[in-house]
């Protein structure tokens, strides 16, 4: 098993053994405490699809999927940060959550501003002030995996392809 086995990777094997075995309930029920210590009824404020606005780093200190299951879960529409942890980036994307970086947008962004978001070109308009800024673009294929609700709707669609 190698060295230096904290208790919090055994604490989440067993947390992701209970979720295997009674299915991703576990999560949602979980979902409307899980910002409750950032912002005060986080879940309840929340419509379908929302954005959240973050500055550096969004998602760091967690590698499971559950983290992008239960923003997905609560409607969010798409996550806009001037940067993300790397293995949260790549669980948003696999589960088809849009993860958009975007220098300085806590700046150019409050609480409930009104957002309107081009993936294809990476525009983000303002609508509430009109300004208008760009993000990071994503590749085809990522536009792709996004589009479509996630890498396993991706790999059905392959896998019902009888030309391949």
């Amino acid at each position: 098993m190698g060295e230096i086995i904290e208790g919090e990777i055994i604490k989440a094997k067993k947390e992701l053994e209970e979720i295997k075995l009674k299915g991703y309930r576990i999560v949602f029920e979980r979902s409307p405490h899980t910002y409750i210590a950032i912002i005060p009824d986080f879940a309840a404020k929340v419509t379908s699809g929302d954005i959240i606005v973050a500055g550096h780093s969004f998602g760091c200190g967690n590698s499971r999927e559950e983290a992008v299951l239960v923003l997905k879960h609560l409607g969010i529409g798409a996550v806009i940060a001037e940067s993300f942890s790397r293995i949260f980036f790549r669980n948003a994307i696999n589960l088809g959550l849009p993860a958009i970086e975007c220098k300085n947008i806590t700046k150019k962004v409050e609480d409930g501003h009104e957002l309107e978001v081009s993936l294809d070109n990476g525009k983000i308009k303002n609508l509430t002030t009109g300004e208008t800024f760009k993000a990071s673009t994503f590749p085809d294929f990522i536009l792709e995996i996004i589009k479509s609700g996630g890498i396993i709707n991706i790999l059905k669609k392959l896998k019902n392809n009888k030309h391949l």
